[in-house]
């Protein structure tokens, strides 16, 4: 009886501490180089659709350095994978939208960074066709996810890249071409990878991760802007101090292991560096040219140092994520509330996630239209601008078949909305239209986060981030990217009539101009009133012979 009576509280205590654990959600730990790898390939595997990967040895035909254990625990050439999350259906159709690039490490010790990427990457995906905020950013921005640019570094636990043919370690993170000699730099594999990835993006925000100290730093951080760490503002600098402020409040404290981050220049908070990755990331194609001529590792053609004036004009974010390089496990936190400021399970890992989120919203406005209700011949809607910091002008247009978008109401103004967080600054508007035929509803914004451009800095703002919400004329393409004004921001729009709710697909609308609505270069909105007196909700595409019904 005893024995029975001490199986059954042992049932109860292992049912209780499997309850718990559960609620308590799944706890973050350290992966190797293979469980990287591995989880890397399950989530192109999975969503092929939304997510490419490949290394940087296959897509740009770069050496391998050192050698790294596989999952069978055999020896194998180190790669430095690389994994790009938008949607793929429509992502060449969309040559314009934002890039966003994520590094995991370049210093192999400090190994909180590749953890937060793998993470980011799951929450992303997972989370696809569930969460509003989330598919809006798969649908309309590219993330690109390099977790390990230094993978033997992280292999070995090691802060440089280890060439074996000169016993030599080399600092990835003094290897770009800014404030550097041109035998010094792009020695190392981790800085060629991310020096091919410029090539063929017009990133508009980089973060990196580090570790050693808790900071978010922004430029300038090289020698050449700084003396005993006091250095010149940036051209950007508005633009750095706000998007760095956001970033910091939403990402909080990891837990209760490190305090909130503290902002600043990298030259002060941390201190000035030769050939750093977020000064050249931000200034090397416009501000301080230098064609590197390596001897490692067979070389490297100059000509990839050679950059076109596009390519290098983009906000970089140092992330320093504690004073620990590699903090104790349990200090990485659970996924139980990752993207709530102070949530539960809060650490190393779900801060720097929520910080990703600050960034990737912030990549470019846009519009999200949230209710449309109909009554009689009174139309009224509410909408919030995202993405932004301030809202000067935005409204409510509309047209008929036929006519062109006519104003319906003065300008309304406020703050830019951050879902993420929580902070809505929701605009709204009721306005009358015609009782019979059709009428196109869209909500637009004009000169969105215009005070960034305001002379803050040294000299007129240079960066991609500001240059293409300011000025209408800011283009630069490629092949494979674009960057431009926006052509307008995602809408979504729920109509409730009579108890009924209709699901509008994705539109955009202009920022710039106020065309026609038979112009093809935008998605709009039609409400139809049909002689039975309901109201069905259709969008135009294209023209208004090309009408698709949507409705849930």
């Amino acid at each position: 009886m005893g024995t029975v009576w001490k199986a059954t509280v042992l049932c109860l205590w292992l049912a209780c501490v499997l309850s718990k654990s559960s609620a308590e959600g799944r706890g973050y730990k350290y992966l190797a180089y293979h469980e990287i790898q591995e989880s890397l390939q399950k989530a192109a595997k999975l969503y092929p659709r939304l997510a490419k990967l490949e290394s940087a040895q296959e897509v740009f035909d770069l050496p391998s350095v050192g050698n790294c254990t596989n999952d069978q625990g055999l020896q194998e050439d180190c790669r430095i994978w690389i994994l790009e999350i938008t949607n793929w259906d429509t992502r060449f159709e969309d040559r314009g939208r934002p890039h966003m690039l994520v590094s995991g490490e370049v210093h192999g010790d400090e190994v909180v960074g590749p953890q937060v990427a793998v993470e980011f990457i799951n929450l992303l995906l997972s989370n696809y066709g569930k969460d509003e905020k989330i598919t809006r950013l798969i649908d309309t921005r590219v993330i690109t996810i390099v977790p390990t640019a230094n993978a033997y570094g992280y292999e070995t636990q090691t802060r440089g890249e280890l060439h074996s043919d000169r016993a030599e370690v080399l600092d990835p993170n003094r290897d770009f071409a800014f404030d550097q000699d041109p035998d010094m730099c792009m020695r190392t594999v981790a800085g060629r990878t991310i020096n091919e990835l410029f090539l063929t993006h017009f990133y508009r925000i980089l973060i990196t991760f580090h570790g050693g100290t808790n900071v978010i730093g922004y430029e300038w951080g090289d020698t050449a802007h700084c003396r005993s760490r006091v250095c010149t503002k940036a051209p950007d600098n508005l633009a750095m101090v706000k998007l760095s402020n956001r970033m910091r409040e939403y990402a909080g404290k990891a837990g209760g292991y490190e305090s909130e981050y503290k902002v600043g220049d990298m030259g002060s908070t941390v201190y000035p560096v030769r050939g750093g990755m977020e000064d050249w990331g931000y200034g090397a194609s416009w501000n301080d040219r230098i064609k590197c001529n390596p001897r490692t590792l067979g070389g490297y053609d100059q000509e990839r140092t050679d950059y076109r004036d596009g390519s290098h004009r983009c906000l970089s974010f140092l992330v320093e994520t504690g004073r620990e390089k590699r903090p104790d496990e349990q200090k990485l936190g659970t996924d139980e509330e990752p993207l709530v400021t102070g949530g539960k399970g809060d650490g190393h890992v779900p801060r720097n996630l929520r910080l990703l989120m600050a960034a990737a919203d912030a990549l470019e406005p846009y519009v999200a239209l949230k209710n449309v209700t109909v009554d009689a011949n009174n139309l009224s809607c509410t909408w919030y601008v995202g993405g932004a910091f301030v809202v000067p002008k935005t409204r409510i247009e509309v047209a008929y078949p036929g006519e062109m978008y006519r104003l319906t109401s003065h300008m309304a103004a406020g703050n830019g909305s951050f879902p993420f967080a929580g902070k809505m600054s929701m605009f709204s508007k009721s306005i009358k239209v015609r009782t019979r035929g059709s009428v196109y509803l869209r909500a637009v914004t004009f000169d969105t986060d215009s005070d960034l451009a305001r002379n803050m800095g040294s000299g007129e703002p240079q960066s991609h981030f500001v240059q293409s919400r300011s000025d209408p004329d800011w283009f630069y393409e490629t092949n494979f990217s674009r960057v431009s004004p926006p052509g307008g921001a995602d809408l979504q729009v729920r109509l409730r009539t009579g108890g009924n709710t209709h699901l509008i697909i994705n539109s955009r609308a202009d920022r710039f101009r106020v065309p026609p609505f038979s112009s093809r270069k935008h998605f709009m909105f039609l409400l139809r009133r049909e002689r039975n007196s309901t109201t069905t909700l259709q969008a135009l595409i294209g023209t208004s012979s090309q009408l698709k019904t949507v409705t849930r």
